[in-house]
């Protein structure tokens, strides 16, 4: 156990909520905000860390039906931790918890050139997180980062959900970029079926 979790557990108990290890918080279906805010306030000590502490501590504030005022401690985790497991890890946490609008951050670090595993994570974030009004507005964007993302399941998924007839000529477009993509190929076969 590290310090860390050993300080969050401190913390807890002194709140009045009985926790002896980390998986006794896990196992909650449902944490209340001053439980997420002792998490989070102590999380950001793990930031370099390459510890698993790090997911299971991460999906615990996804256990959070309230508000997060604050999620940049989860941000900076993101952003700067080596493990891309983390990092991946903590983007399916930003994803589905309640916080601020994250629209912007999620747009820049989905359009930056280069390919990374761990932000494959924020692709869900497409469809009710990055502020779209319309399926065209999301087909847009999709269609912006296809290049760099066009192996990732759940893109070609959100293709397919928002795409229509009309972006076959957009796919033949990137078959030619990219010959015999099995991805692009069944986008093709969907949308002329």
């Amino acid at each position: 156990m590290t310090k860390t979790v050993e300080t969050i557990l401190l913390e807890l108990n002194k709140k009045g909520f009985r926790y002896k290890i980390l998986q006794d918080i896990f196992k909650r279906n449902v944490l209340s905000l001053i439980e997420v805010e002792v998490i989070l306030r102590n999380l950001i000590s793990l930031k370099d860390k390459t510890t698993p502490e790090i997911i299971i501590l991460s999906q615990c504030v996804m256990k959070c039906n309230e508000f997060i005022e604050d999620p940049s401690t989860l941000i900076t985790i993101f952003e700067t931790n080596k493990n891309e497991g983390n990092r991946s890890s903590v983007g399916i946490v930003l994803v589905k918890i309640n916080t601020i609008d994250l629209s912007v951050w999620f747009k820049k670090q989905l359009t930056e050139p280069s390919y990374a595993f761990y932000k494959l994570s924020l692709i869900d974030a497409i469809p009710k997180k990055m502020g779209f009004k319309t399926n065209d507005q999301r087909l847009d964007f999709i269609k912006e980062i296809f290049d760099t993302y066009r192996t990732a399941p759940n893109l070609i998924t959100y293709f397919k959900k928002y795409g229509s007839r009309e972006d076959v000529s957009f796919l033949n477009e990137k078959l030619q970029k990219y010959p015999n993509d099995k991805n692009i190929l069944r986008l093709l076969k969907h949308f002329q079926d």
